[in-house]
């Protein structure tokens, strides 16, 4: 099938995804459910590791395989749905993000015990890799550091994120249950180095990182924890987007996304 987008080699899906949307530089789901979880899901408690509901992320799989245009909002999805998609996405690639070719290079680099010579090490294999590779790293690792900078609400720090993201960045098909095992933690440990060095490895995505941070750091400025996050618009016409924040005593603050200014203060009662 023309459009499917499971299963299909990466660079194929993206150069298929260009002729629509010559802009991405990532495939369309990876960009969209990137967005989605960015601007829904960031404050959910588990996030990448409890499942969605299996009917509904076998639906939205469906969908992209017949190369429907998706919106996760008008199909009611929930950002562990999006989450357990991605997944999916992913570990159904024909060849893993780090690709099998350098599987033993990239088990050989956590076994490096002097950081410096490690640090390098990564930084040499991430650069050998394919560029349609490369450019999806550079994408998502930043994105689940800045999961992580909500840790202290959605629980998902570099150390559980990485349990639950490493399965599906690199693989060998064919390996022992002993071998399995031993290389597992050891793939856990080297995606868990490269979101906490993320700065290193992908310094091009720290302004936005930065922002991120900014914005987040405001949130906290509610007096209570905030409870939910919404997405709207402040001018329709100009389709400058806008950020909802409601603590739990009822405080609701609008931001600005791109500039992280509040826009406006709405104190309960």
């Amino acid at each position: 099938m023309a459009t499917k987008v499971f299963g299909r080699p990466l660079v194929q899906l993206l150069e298929s995804d260009k002729k629509r949307r010559p802009s991405l530089e990532v495939p369309y789901i990876v960009y969209e459910s990137i967005r989605f979880i960015t601007r829904s899901g960031m404050d959910n408690e588990g996030i990448f590791r409890i499942s969605g509901n299996k009917e509904k992320v076998q639906q939205l799989k469906e969908a992209f395989d017949r190369g429907e245009e998706i919106d996760f909002v008008k199909d009611k999805a929930v950002p562990f749905d999006v989450s357990s998609l991605f997944k999916q996405y992913l570990r159904e690639l024909p060849d893993p993000l780090l690709t099998v070719a350098l599987y033993d290079k990239w088990i050989g680099a956590h076994d490096i015990f002097d950081r410096e010579t490690q640090t390098k090490t990564i930084k040499q294999l991430l650069d050998s890799l394919p560029r349609a590779n490369m450019n999806v790293l550079r994408l998502i690792i930043p994105f689940f550091a800045k999961i992580a900078v909500n840790s202290s609400i959605n629980k998902m720090d570099t150390s559980n994120l990485s349990k639950v993201v490493a399965p599906n960045l690199l693989w060998r098909e064919g390996s022992d249950s002993i071998e399995y095992l031993v290389h597992s933690s050891k793939i856990n440990d080297l995606v868990k180095l490269l979101i906490d060095d993320f700065i290193f490895y992908f310094p091009e995505s720290l302004e936005s990182y930065s922002k991120f941070c900014s914005f987040e750091s405001k949130l906290f400025g509610h007096i209570k924890s905030v409870q939910n996050l919404a997405v709207g618009y402040l001018n329709p016409d100009t389709h400058v987007s806008q950020v909802w924040s409601c603590d739990s005593i009822g405080a609701i603050r609008i931001w600005d996304s791109q500039t992280c200014k509040t826009i406006k203060e709405i104190e309960s009662g």
